[in-house]
């Protein structure tokens, strides 16, 4: 039991820098999630424009 508390522990620990980690240097967008990005927004445009006018 001891053992297994222990490792989660570490595991927290570990897990708690990396979160730090990556707030600190946030990770930066590339092509594709900039067209992801892009594609979603006309998926909204279009969901917005086919909606009822009670609907919006």
């Amino acid at each position: 039991m001891a053992e297994v508390n222990a490792q989660r522990a570490a595991a927290l620990t570990q897990r708690n820098a990396a979160t730090a980690a990556q707030a600190q240097n946030p990770r930066r967008l590339t092509e594709d999630d900039i067209r992801r990005l892009v594609g979603s927004f006309d998926d909204l445009r279009t969901t917005l424009r086919d909606a009822r006018s009670e609907d919006r």
